[in-house]
């Protein structure tokens, strides 16, 4: 998770060499969740502390539904994100765009 994109973009087409697309898909995708995943944890576990601080239950805070949109505007952006990583990485640098379309998450 914490290392240069560019070690793990070699290391991936080792993977893809080796394995083929679906594999090294696979692998780009869970980079890129992973990647992603810091943005609702760090925010997470801010409301959280900021919760436990106070002396609030998540069932009796006014600030949980915001954090719940959060989390929900959060993901529909991830998805694009992926679709347009996907797409960058099946088209420019693999030259598998019908691989990249057959796996698309709308």
């Amino acid at each position: 998770l914490f290392f240069n994109l560019a070690s793990f973009v070699n290391n991936l087409d080792r993977v893809r060499d080796y394995f083929g697309e679906q594999v090294s898909f696979y692998f780009l995708f869970m980079h890129h969740y992973a990647s992603w995943l810091l943005i609702p944890g760090v925010t997470g576990a801010a409301v959280s502390a900021a919760l436990y601080s106070n002396n609030i239950t998540v069932d009796t805070s006014k600030y949980m539904p915001f954090y719940a949109l959060f989390v929900c505007l959060w993901s529909h952006v991830m998805i694009k994100a992926w679709n347009r990583t996907s797409n960058d990485f099946a088209a420019l640098r693999w030259n598998t765009i019908a691989l990249a379309e057959s796996k698309c998450v709308v």
